[in-house]
């Protein structure tokens, strides 16, 4: 198939592309306090959009602090996930969020009950749920286990 007209999305910027600077991950680190490494990620994966993230750790410091050892993913971003951009599951957060689950399996599950913690009460989930979030995140990662030893992934 050829196109019948030039790219219309060729010079479309993405959300969090319009302010965007290679150096925005020292302007979280001076204004926000952000550590480096944290800063870094949340700029390359919300670009300009990153300031908000940042804004809810200034708000509440408790926000800044990691899901999981040993990767920069903080809990702001689990709650501005939920509230702009429909994330609803903790699966969801830890394999297409934040990739977590494809990285290092062991994180994704130590990682499982703090994010679901998070997302209970912006979604209202009893305990019954919360137990079913982490069991989901628990036969996703267990599910990928066998696959790798039958070879198939």
């Amino acid at each position: 198939i050829q196109p019948t007209s030039p790219s219309s999305t060729s010079d479309l910027k993405l959300v969090g592309a319009t302010n965007f600077h290679p150096l925005f991950s020292q302007v979280l680190v001076d204004r926000y306090g952000l550590d480096t490494s944290v800063a870094e990620h949340i700029s390359r994966s919300y670009g300009d959009q990153a300031i908000h993230v940042a804004e809810r750790v200034r708000s509440d410091p408790i926000l800044g602090q990691r899901i999981v050892a040993d990767f920069p993913y903080i809990a702001a971003e689990v709650l501005h996930a939920v509230e702009n951009e429909m994330a609803r599951t903790a699966l969801d957060i830890l394999s297409r969020r934040t990739r977590l689950t494809f990285l290092d399996s062991k994180a994704a599950l130590d990682a499982a009950p703090k994010v679901v913690q998070l997302m209970a009460p912006k979604l209202a989930w009893d305990a019954r749920r919360c137990a079913r979030e982490v069991q989901s995140v628990v036969e996703f990662v267990g599910g990928m286990h066998q696959q790798r030893t039958r070879g198939e992934g």
